[in-house]
């Protein structure tokens, strides 16, 4: 019998957890689909700069990749226009994905459809990998201007060119596009021509960031509707859930009532029988009394 009341005293607590879990879970699950699933200009309206609410809104993931070339030299590790962009990007407070995540596709085929041809739906595919809400995407390449005369040490100048696009992924706008040339000097050609990618991208920089910067707080830069657990998208059995927990429950109190009645009547028959036996002695007794006198 305590093992019958302890099965259904643990039915009714897991039934009253499963009822309302879920329906607490629900609201805070909802909202920021909700409010993701808003327009920019609804979210702007109703005060989308709010961090606590919606935080990548506030401070999108992005990615940049710039492949680069010195002319007329092997590959040189590390481009340095694409690390000075992330530098004035990062001081300006903008989340930026780390650049050894990128490294593999600086150079890959897709990378140059996007860049030359505007490959939005290659772009989508490839940020979708990598959850970025702008793409920071183009090219550049730095080339050596004069030559160093025979057994002397001179300086050697560079030029080099940059360009982007800047790309807002979830709509696939064209956020800002734009290109800068800068030079250096050095003593070997591998740096002049790195410093002047350097400072070419510096230029470039200062067009850029403002731009993403102001899309950000209009409102332009929309995030990915964020995956919200099944249940949460159909509130309907959030309903269900509910009611089925509160029929577990009803169930339970069936069963304990029935339990308590069941321990009841066994009392009173183990009452009924005692004073039945109690009579059943007395009688006896009196018999034998009358008989023996």
């Amino acid at each position: 019998m305590n093992k019958t009341l302890r099965s259904a005293a643990l039915a009714a607590a897991m039934a009253f957890v499963w009822a309302v879990g879920p329906v607490r879970g629900t609201a805070a699950d909802r909202a920021p689909a909700e409010d993701a699933a808003q327009s920019p200009a609804t979210q702007f309206a109703r005060g989308a700069g709010n961090a606590q609410n919606q935080p990548r809104r506030s401070n999108p993931r992005i990615m940049v990749v710039v492949p680069e070339t010195l002319l007329g030299r092997a590959r040189v590790p590390d481009p340095a226009g694409e690390t000075e962009l992330i530098r004035r990007l990062t001081e300006a407070r903008l989340q930026v994905l780390d650049a050894s995540e990128v490294a593999r596709i600086r150079y890959s085929d897709e990378m140059g459809h996007i860049v030359k041809e505007a490959d939005i739906k290659a772009m989508k595919a490839l940020c979708a990998q990598y959850h970025c809400d702008l793409f920071v995407a183009g090219e550049a390449f730095s080339e050596q201007v004069n030559e160093r005369p025979a057994h002397e040490v001179a300086p050697i100048s560079a030029r080099a060119r940059i360009e982007v696009k800047v790309f807002i992924v979830e709509t696939g706008e064209i956020l800002a596009a734009n290109a800068a040339v800068d030079g250096a000097t050095d003593m070997t050609p591998a740096i002049a021509g790195k410093t002047a990618l350097q400072n070419a991208a510096a230029k470039l920089a200062e067009y850029l960031v403002p731009r993403i910067q102001a899309a950000i707080a209009e409102g332009r830069v929309v995030p990915p509707v964020p995956v919200v657990p099944w249940r949460a998208e159909h509130p309907p059995y959030q309903l269900y859930g509910a009611l089925a927990g509160l029929g577990f429950l009803v169930v339970a109190a069936m069963v304990l009532a029935a339990v308590a009645h069941r321990r009841r009547l066994a009392r009173q028959q183990a009452q009924a029988a005692a004073a039945q036996k109690q009579t059943d002695s007395t009688l006896t007794g009196e018999t034998y009394v009358r008989n023996k006198s």
